[in-house]
């Protein structure tokens, strides 16, 4: 039998100790923004990982650890990195086709009806190249 014994006058000393003892990685998240064009993208918030600190109190003799008691325990959650991806896409312009060849393959009857109709006064008159001046004025 091996018995155990203290110093009859030990030092005794007391020390709070916190450790980290678990970390979580954060995650990664995309966010489809129109704010972006298509194809780019930015970090609008960085990603924090999480943790567990706990805090103890620790007794020593003679510089010995003798006791550990938890007094604290602080669980701190991940913060997930946010990325914005860009779908803003341009509006298309079409085939090509200007509004001056939209206008010039109307008939004078249809550009006089879309003059009306935007109320913009015109004369008239046979030529049509003045009434796709006037449309596009």
């Amino acid at each position: 039998m091996v018995v155990e014994t203290l110093p009859q006058n030990p030092e005794i000393t007391t020390e709070e100790v916190t450790e980290t003892v678990d970390t979580v990685e954060y995650e990664t998240v995309e966010q489809e923004t129109d704010e972006l064009p298509l194809g780019e993208s930015r970090v609008a918030q960085e990603g924090q990982d999480g943790y567990t600190e706990v805090t103890y109190l620790v007794t020593y003799h003679d510089g010995e650890e003798y006791d550990r008691e938890e007094t604290d325990r602080n669980v701190v959650d991940p913060v997930n990195e946010i990325i914005e991806v860009g779908t803003y896409e341009e509006p298309d312009e079409g085939d090509g086709e200007t509004e001056t060849q939209a206008l010039s393959d109307m008939t004078i009857a249809q550009l006089k009806e879309e003059l009306d109709m935007l109320g913009i006064e015109y004369t008239s008159k046979d030529k049509k190249t003045d009434l796709i001046a006037k449309l596009e004025g």
